[in-house]
């Protein structure tokens, strides 16, 4: 992984943060860091945008580290069922492509690479970690009357429609969900 710098702008060399493009003025602080062998021209980025992961690592590992943050970026987005269960298939298909890739690196390898191996060996156990996860429900399922219940009682402040506890219990469904498979996700070890 590369090495991350932090400055100071000085003013003599205008330099631009390759994510938003804002101008560095003198003054201000920014990041730079050469990712990739022999990189001559360094990459900025401006105080609002540090370095992640994936920019500063080069190869195969960069992609998966590129799919677990684009998960962690569109989190907040989820909203539907049908959304997490996309996200975790494009998860999962990131990782079956590191998986492969790895795999093709060690069978290249007549008499094998213990150090090969050991990156096939992790690259598995987190497809097989994202992999074990399975949702339970889908956007047209409708709770049972006693989970009906249970949730107008916590509720009876204000009266609501069976509509209303209906979208309320799967939006709490949906989070349950979101934060499992995110614990799994934040859990791998890339």
């Amino acid at each position: 992984m590369a090495r991350v710098h932090t400055t100071k702008a000085n003013g003599q060399a205008q330099r631009k943060c390759g994510r938003c493009g804002h101008e560095v003025q003198k003054g201000e602080t920014y990041y730079w860091a050469k990712p990739g062998f022999r990189t001559r021209r360094p990459v900025v980025r401006c105080a609002k945008h540090p370095f992640r992961q994936s920019e500063l690592t080069t190869g195969v590992r960069s992609e998966a580290l590129a799919a677990q943050e684009a998960w962690e970026d569109g989190l907040d987005s989820i909203d539907t069922f049908e959304a997490l269960e996309s996200a975790h298939q494009d998860l999962s298909s990131a990782l079956e492509d590191y998986v492969s890739t790895r795999q093709e690196a060690l069978d290249a390898w007549p008499n094998g690479n213990s150090q090969l191996e050991e990156f096939v060996y992790q690259a598995e156990a987190a497809l097989d970690e994202v992999d074990s996860w399975s949702c339970d429900y889908s956007d047209s399922d409708e709770p049972d009357d006693d989970d009906l219940q249970e949730l107008h009682e916590e509720m009876r402040d204000e009266p609501h429609s069976r509509a209303d506890l209906v979208e309320l219990w799967l939006q709490a469904k949906l989070d349950e969900a979101k934060s499992e498979l995110d614990d799994i996700v934040q859990g791998l070890d890339l």
